[in-house]
C-alpha cells in the first residue's frame, strides 16, 4: 500500500486544542469555540495531507475545516474527550503521522469526519497498517453503504492476513479462543477496510431462519451464518477481484454486486428483497485525452477510430449504475472499462493517470455525489472530478 507521512505540526492553535482537551477532561465542551477549534486541528494536520485530500476529494482548507466543524458538533462526549486530547498530546509531540495517498474510502462512509480521519491516520507503515489505538476509532454510516473495490486495495497483503485468521481458526482449541484472538488482531488494522475488518467481525449475526447463508450470491443480500464465513466473503471477493457493498442500516440497495448485510447485527434481521436489473443511460463523454478518441453507440461492443483531436474529444460510453440512489459507477467503453478509478480492461481509451491514479468515482453529478444517497437520477449535464482530469457529462 502506497502511504505519504508527515509530522502532526505544532500550530499557533495548539493552545485552543490544549484548552479544547482540558475543559473536556473536566466533563465540558466547548461549543461556541468549535469554529477556533476546527481551525486549529485543520492547520495541525502536515501540509501534504491537506494537499492530497484536496486533490482527492476536490475541497480546500476552509471546506476540510467546515467538515472538522461539523464533526465535533456531533461527536459525543464519550468519543469527544478522547479525540481532543490524543490531538493535543500529539500535536505537542510533533508525532509522525502517516495516511494512504490516494485514501481509502470517502467521508461521507462515516457518521462523522472523525471517522473518516482516525480511519485514514496511521502509524509508520512498514507492512499491514495499524491505527492508533487512543485515537477512538468512529462508526459506519448508516445511510450509504459501503463499495468495496479490490482494485483500490492491496489484495495480497489483505488476503495473506485473512488466511492468517482463518488458518488459526482450524488449529485454536476454541471457538471462543480463535475469535478473541482475531477480533484483538483486527482492532489493530488501519484504513477503511480495516476497520470493516473489524466490525463485521461479529460473534451473533441475528441470524433466524433461512436469513443467513455460508455462501453468496451476486444481487442478493448476504449474511453470514458466523465469523469465519464473514472473512471467507471478503477472502473471495478479494481473490476475485469482484467489487462489493456492505450495508450497515435498513437502506434498500438494488445492484448486481456482491452485498454483504450487517444491518442490525443482533436486532432484527430485515427479509430478503428481490433483486432487480440495474438501470443504466448512455452519456456523452468530453475530456481532455492523449490517446486517440473512439466513438461508441450505446450496443457496441467494437471500437470506431474517429478523427484525433487536439483540444477536447468528443466520445460516447455506457454509464451503469447500480442504486440505492447510485450505489456504483462504471463507464464501459467498448469490452474495456474503467471501474471505481482503476482500469478493468487492458486498455481504455482515457489516459493512464486517470485510469490508475484514483478518479473520484463519486464525482460530481449536477452538484450531487453519486454514491451518497442523495442522488437517484442523472439529472442532465454534470462532471465527474478525476485526480488530473475534469470529464463532463452531456445531458
Amino acid at each position: 500500500m502506497r502511504v505519504s507521512c508527515g509530522s502532526i505540526r505544532w500550530d499557533h492553535g495548539v493552545n485552543t486544542i490544549g484548552l479544547a482537551a482540558s475543559m473536556a477532561a473536566r466533563g465540558s465542551r466547548w461549543p461556541e469555540w468549535n469554529h477556533e477549534l476546527s481551525q486549529a486541528i485543520v492547520h495541525g494536520l502536515p501540509d501534504l495531507w491537506i494537499v492530497e485530500y484536496g486533490e482527492i476529494f476536490g475541497e480546500n482548507i476552509t471546506e476540510i475545516a467546515t467538515r472538522v466543524h461539523t464533526g465535533l458538533q456531533r461527536l459525543e462526549m464519550r468519543t469527544y474527550t478522547p479525540t481532543i486530547d490524543w490531538l493535543d498530546i500529539n500535536t505537542q509531540n510533533k508525532t509522525e503521522i502517516c495516511w494512504p495517498t490516494f485514501f481509502d474510502g470517502y467521508p461521507d462512509d462515516f457518521e462523522t469526519f472523525f471517522g473518516f480521519l482516525s480511519s485514514s491516520l496511521l502509524q509508520s507503515v512498514d507492512d499491514t497498517p495499524l491505527r492508533f489505538m487512543d485515537l477512538p476509532p468512529g462508526a459506519f454510516s448508516k445511510t450509504v453503504p459501503l463499495v468495496i473495490e479490490p482494485a483500490t486495495l492491496d489484495c495480497p497483503l489483505w488476503i495473506d492476513n485473512i488466511d492468517d485468521f482463518i488458518w488459526h481458526n482450524q488449529v485454536a482449541d476454541t471457538t471462543s479462543a480463535w475469535f478473541g484472538y482475531v477480533s484483538s488482531e483486527l482492532d489493530r488494522l488501519g484504513t477503511r477496510f480495516g476497520r470493516l475488518l473489524f466490525i463485521m467481525f461479529e460473534r451473533d449475526y441475528g441470524c433466524q431462519s433461512s436469513a443467513c447463508a455460508r455462501w453468496a450470491s451476486q444481487g442478493t443480500y448476504f449474511r453470514p451464518v458466523d465469523a469465519l464465513h464473514a472473512l471467507l466473503f471478503i477472502r473471495d471477493r478479494l481473490l476475485a477481484g469482484q467489487p462489493f457493498l456492505v450495508r450497515f442500516g435498513n437502506m434498500r440497495v438494488v445492484t448486481d454486486l456482491f452485498m454483504m448485510d450487517l444491518y442490525g447485527l443482533l436486532g432484527k434481521v430485515p427479509p430478503k428483497q428481490p433483486s432487480e436489473e440495474p438501470p443504466s443511460v448512455a452519456i456523452g463523454i468530453s475530456t481532455i485525452s492523449k490517446g486517440p478518441s473512439y466513438e461508441l453507440d450505446d450496443m457496441a461492443v467494437s471500437r470506431r477510430k474517429t478523427k484525433r483531436s487536439t483540444a477536447q474529444q468528443r466520445q460516447w460510453g455506457r454509464l451503469s449504475w447500480a442504486a440505492m440512489d447510485g450505489v456504483s459507477i462504471t463507464l464501459e467503453f467498448a469490452s474495456h472499462a474503467v471501474c471505481h478509478g482503476r482500469a478493468c480492461g487492458q486498455e481504455t481509451v482515457l489516459g493512464n493517470h486517470f485510469a490508475f491514479e484514483t478518479w473520484n468515482v463519486r464525482g460530481i453529478i449536477n452538484a450531487h455525489r453519486l454514491m451518497t444517497g442523495r442522488s437517484n437520477a442523472i439529472l442532465g449535464p454534470g462532471k465527474l472530478v478525476g485526480r488530473y482530469y475534469e470529464v463532463e457529462v452531456g445531458g
